[in-house]
């Protein structure tokens, strides 16, 4: 499993576990994520924030490519470059319903 994956899922975990509910989150490729000292289920603000963290990586990739500069390439080639990756996350944005 990629470790980025599971930051984010301890995280959403340490952020959505208000009242020491939640335990270790199963994933299907069978990893576990565990936070020790918390027992019970995974809640729904656990997943709607695992996913909220995930969108917002990927938006964080589209603006990382976007500041990038191409040596040597034309201001026209740049310009595209720049609007495709700003359309991209604003797309990313959008199917997911996250505003930032």
């Amino acid at each position: 499993m990629n470790e980025r994956i599971k930051e984010l899922a301890q995280q959403s975990l340490r952020e959505t576990n208000i009242n020491g509910c939640v335990d270790k989150v199963y994933l299907a490729d069978g990893h576990t994520i565990t936070l020790s000292g918390y027992t019970g289920t995974v809640s729904k603000a656990f997943v709607d924030k695992f996913a909220e963290l995930l969108i917002g990586d990927c938006v964080q990739i589209c603006k990382t490519v976007t500041a990038v500069q191409v040596t040597n390439a034309t201001d026209d080639y740049q310009t595209g470059r720049e609007m495709g990756s700003l359309i991209c996350m604003e797309e990313i944005k959008f199917n997911f319903g996250v505003n930032e």
